[in-house]
């Protein structure tokens, strides 16, 4: 999204009650770089997110589209919650989030007798 766009949704959100709810252009490109570096790290996967596949998720089929497209939708949760607390973005507060999201399936795997999909899914993210 460029920025004159960006400042112009914000403006209108910000009419509504709604202010800021959009991550600075900056702010997003960085952080879809340290997403993608941080995927890489953990998954050992090449990732390079076009802005497409970050607005609408990863449609290819490779093993782990699933996991990569909801830590996509964990990510925009994230700016979101951020937004509406007028928080600091830190990518080390983006990690903090996964990682609860991830013990929070986990025990919901360990629940329903269901952890052999917990693992297939998020193996890499886990020690």
């Amino acid at each position: 999204m460029n920025s004159t766009l960006a400042r112009a949704l914000n403006s209108k959100l910000s009419k509504i009650g709604l202010p800021g709810l959009l991550p600075s252009p900056v702010f997003a490109s960085s952080f879809w770089s340290d997403f993608s570096t941080w995927y890489h790290s953990v998954s050992k996967m090449t990732l390079s997110l076009s802005k497409n596949e970050i607005m609408y998720g990863v449609l290819t089929n490779w093993s782990s589209c699933s996991t990569l497209n909801h830590l996509i939708l964990i990510g925009k949760y994230f700016f979101y919650c951020k937004s509406l607390n007028s928080a600091k973005f830190q990518f080390a507060d983006f990690l903090n989030l996964v990682y609860d999201k991830i013990e929070i399936e986990s025990n919901i795997a360990s629940a329903s007798n269901k952890q052999n999909i917990f693992l297939k899914k998020w193996c890499s993210f886990i020690n």
